[in-house]
């Protein structure tokens, strides 16, 4: 089963880590897939100043 956009955000909007914490945006759904997208900030880098991860 795919869920579309619309699905998959009301299914998440309740995730207060990834929404509210994180400020993770679901953009794009597909049969193969999702892309999201979050800001990045300088609580999500490393000693050495750099993003790694899932971030």
């Amino acid at each position: 089963m795919t869920r579309t956009l619309e699905e998959s955000r009301a299914f998440f909007a309740d995730d207060r880590f990834a929404m509210e914490a994180c400020g993770i945006t679901i953009d794009e759904v597909t049969e193969d897939g999702a892309r999201c997208s979050m800001p990045l900030t300088p609580m999500h880098l490393n000693a050495g100043g750099v993003a790694q991860g899932g971030a």
